[in-house]
């Protein structure tokens, strides 16, 4: 699967257009990423404002 990047990484909200039926087996995948990356920068700025 290819993935481009585009835009704000930090954006609030993320679009995910499958363009094909190849596209749709790779969906979870894609949904996983992006939910890790949340994971990430949430966790960061959270240390952060703690003062961790």
């Amino acid at each position: 699967m290819v993935t481009y990047k585009y835009g704000n990484p930090h954006a609030v909200i993320t679009l995910v257009q499958p363009v094909d039926d190849h596209d749709i087996a790779g969906m979870d995948a894609e949904v996983w990423r992006i939910f890790r990356n949340f994971q990430q920068v949430y966790f960061t700025k959270k240390e952060k404002y703690n003062g961790g």
